[in-house]
């Protein structure tokens, strides 16, 4: 309804589990990133669990998303109570016959494809959501499925996904086996007082790029304190206040607005705000009981200092101010500090040197100059402040800039030894050089390629930098990362394991890009089919008439109006 107001794409604040949305708060990103290295080394038991709302399945889409290709995944949203039931929903996910009422037959059938699978060089993955729902025996029957392995390898890796009851429920001694083969337990926080403003600016930036600041601060504190920094609940509060300020004809939600849209919320009855108000309620009455009886009864009385004051509690007093301070501030806390300006995160040399890349090269600091690189490279897509945490403890160049790119709405496309397909491709990228001296690594932003020179960023330099190919390939290691905008939300590979709905949204983008002849069904025929190849010829791509990252981002390349940066002129 206000999408056009406020020059919306769509609703910021749809309660969909959307990864372009993922904001990653401190526990967020500490998740994704065990869970990202827990596949990768192999470990078979992880268990993440969170309160309603705080983005639990949000999270698990992301993280799909970046699982190498090739890896087999069976996702469970509503798992059955029946060890049986539960068999037959695993092996349907993963294609595999599922008729059978035998509990014997289906673990056959399972450990079968897993075998297979492995002699396939390919890891195999089962996550199933809404776990807190599972009884004993369905439980009991997971650890099972955990102990299919050969001699030195899981066959299975398994994610267990659920609700903090989830954590009650495996605290059991008759559970404790399988508590013993969980490898790793990740917790979701709700977010803090800066979190939940950032938070609000990154739905609105992937949503509009000229929406970065449409709450005031005193709304943002409003939300915070009805949401206690529960993402559900924050989502459901911006969406009625952005409804307000329409039927207002304000183009900014105020503290006042959304004291207004949160009062008509509750008026709803929310189950699951209603549920958190109670306990909130529940705590507050018993500490008010506690602090009476105190008073009535206490011999002593008990003055508190700030070295008293629970560090939480402490940390929200400075995140409370930091927020009255100015909306666009972020939580220094996580693990990698909010970067603004990514030249503050190394010195320039002086001015009156001559820059040498070899030099420069022989002292850079590799993550330092990674994060100065992402950062380079996603300002050339976003307009206005682009605020990003930066995981720089993680060792996977991949991972870290998938993980800095999806805070933009974004994916990275990664290439190896192909400066013609960066060239062909056309967006800024990230590569890696290589000193040829002391083999010391560092990351530069390619901006621009004309005439066979290419324009680097390096951080610290006033100047461009400029190199022939030549030297280029001197330094270059031949790793390159390629940040790109599914705008359309095109997911998966077509034909393959993409939905009918991303069919469909891909014969519209062909339709609007002159192939009239494609219909719209979600069936992927031979029409599309020579219209994706034809597309591939005009972009100088591989004609396979296969629908992956390359031509999606040449399809969006050759869509005109979606405002994206070019290598070249």
């Amino acid at each position: 309804m206000y999408e056009r107001y406020f020059k919306f794409k769509e609703r910021p604040f749809r309660l969909v589990p959307d990864p372009a949305y993922l904001y990653l708060s401190r526990s967020h990103q500490e998740a994704m990133a065990h869970l990202v290295y827990t596949v990768e080394a192999g470990d078979g038991f992880v268990a993440l669990t969170g309160e309603v709302g705080t983005g639990k399945t949000t999270l698990c889409r992301a993280f799909l998303a970046q699982l190498k290709a090739g890896t087999e995944v069976a996702y469970i949203l509503n798992p059955p109570t029946d060890p049986v039931d539960l068999m037959r929903a695993v092996n349907r996910d993963f294609g595999l016959p599922a008729d059978s009422g035998d509990l014997q037959d289906l673990i056959h059938c399972l450990n079968s494809f897993l075998i297979e699978k492995k002699r396939q060089g390919k890891n195999v993955l089962l996550i199933i959501d809404e776990a807190q729902n599972l009884n004993r025996h369905v439980l009991e029957q997971i650890r099972l499925l955990s102990n299919l392995e050969t001699t030195r390898n899981k066959l299975l890796q398994i994610i267990l996904v659920g609700q903090p009851e989830l954590n009650n429920t495996l605290q059991s001694n008759q559970l404790r086996q399988l508590r013993q083969r969980i490898t790793l337990q990740c917790q979701l926080e709700p977010l803090s007082l800066s979190e939940t403003g950032a938070y609000i600016r990154h739905r609105l930036a992937v949503a509009s790029k000229n929406g970065h600041r449409l709450f005031s601060n005193g709304a943002i504190r409003r939300i915070f304190r009805f949401s206690d920094g529960i993402p559900r609940l924050i989502n459901m509060a911006c969406d009625r206040g952005l409804l307000a300020a329409f039927s207002e004809g304000r183009k900014i939600v105020s503290a006042g607005i959304a004291r207004k849209a949160i009062r008509e919320f509750k008026k709803t009855a929310d189950p699951t705000f209603n549920r958190w108000k109670f306990w909130s309620a529940a705590l507050a009455a018993g500490a008010v009981l506690f602090m009476a009886a105190m008073l009535l009864y206490g011999p002593f009385v008990i003055q508190r200092t700030d070295a008293d004051i629970p560090e939480k509690d402490l940390a929200l007093k400075e995140a409370e101010k930091s927020v009255e301070d100015s909306v666009s501030t972020v939580d220094p806390s996580p693990p990698s500090p909010a970067v603004s300006d990514p030249s503050a995160l190394s010195e320039a040399p002086a001015p009156d040197e001559p820059f040498s890349l070899d030099s420069w090269l022989a002292a850079a600091d590799a993550v330092q100059t990674r994060s100065q690189a992402v950062v380079e490279v996603l300002r050339r897509w976003e307009e206005g402040d682009l605020t990003l945490r930066l995981a720089d403890y993680l060792k996977d160049d991949l991972t870290f800039f998938q993980l800095t790119a999806s805070q933009a709405g974004m994916e990275v496309y990664p290439v190896k030894d192909g400066l013609d397909k960066i060239e062909m491709l056309g967006l800024p990228a990230i590569l890696e050089f290589v000193s040829p001296e002391t083999v010391n690594h560092a990351y530069l932003a390619l901006n621009s390629v004309e005439e066979g020179l290419y324009t680097l960023f390096v951080p610290g330099q006033t100047e461009v930098f400029i190199i022939d190919k030549a030297a280029l390939y001197r330094f270059w290691s031949g790793n390159a990362y390629i940040p790109w905008k599914n705008f359309f939300a095109i997911s998966g590979q077509i034909p393959g394991n993409a939905p009918g709905e991303s069919v469909v949204t891909l014969k519209l983008l062909l339709r609007d890009l002159g192939y009239e002849d494609v219909d719209l069904s979600p069936q992927y025929d031979e029409a599309t089919r020579q219209a994706v190849a034809a597309v591939q010829a005009n972009q100088h791509l591989s004609v396979d008439g296969v629908v992956g990252p390359m031509t999606k981002i040449a399809l969006y390349n050759m869509k005109e109006g979606l405002g994206i940066p070019r290598l070249s002129r």
